[in-house]
């Protein structure tokens, strides 16, 4: 994407096990904010019928900002 974002598009069990992926990643996150370490925001967003493949990019990267305003609140 730009700067220090990326994207990682995934699919078949990883895919399947997102959500749960993503508890890992915030519970890692909680332990990081606790030990003062490096923390890394994230957004997920699914395909859902949307006709440019931008616009779920847009949706995760929203999310992402989202993410990285809460963990910003929680130092």
């Amino acid at each position: 994407m730009a700067g220090d974002e990326f994207v990682a598009i995934v699919q078949g069990r990883s895919y399947q096990f997102i959500d749960k992926i993503m508890e890992v990643w915030n519970r890692s996150n909680q332990e990081n904010l606790q030990n003062h370490d490096i923390v890394i925001a994230a957004g997920v967003a699914r395909y859902d019928g949307e006709k440019k493949l931008e616009d779920v990019f847009a949706k995760a990267d929203a999310l992402m900002y989202e993410n990285k305003r809460m963990l910003k609140g929680m130092k």
